[in-house]
């Protein structure tokens, strides 16, 4: 546990250092969320049935977890950039050689990285 508090708090200020980066990506965020409301309201208005006939005041619900799964999905990309990263500059042999597990360690790394994002976001 001490150790993902670890990988969380490096997380975060790793997105501190990026701050335009961070503010980026909250108003991504936002303007996801307003697409996706305005969306709705549009189909909701014409007679769409909205997901399965959810009625549009549980859709936040529905953006909610949308932004959960996108979290979770970005996170696993960081994964492959990061190991795609060490390979081109000669360092994975580095993390190969800590004296822990290279498959706990970039799990914890993508757990804190997904935390932090979804701390973040979730603000």
């Amino acid at each position: 546990m001490r150790v993902l508090l670890i990988f969380i708090r490096l997380a975060y200020q790793q997105a501190a250092i990026y701050r335009f980066e961070f503010w980026v990506r909250i108003g991504g965020v936002f303007i996801m969320m307003y697409g996706m409301l305005s969306l709705w309201k549009t189909l909701s208005t014409q007679g769409v049935q909205l997901g399965g006939g959810i009625p549009l005041e549980q859709m936040p619900t529905y953006g909610t977890i949308n932004i959960i799964i996108f979290s979770l999905l970005s996170a696993a990309y960081s994964i492959r950039h990061y190991v795609a990263g060490q390979v081109r500059s000669g360092k994975l042999e580095l993390d190969l050689l800590k004296p822990v597990n290279f498959i706990n360690f970039m799990l914890l790394r993508n757990f804190g990285e997904f935390m932090t994002g979804l701390l973040v976001t979730g603000i």
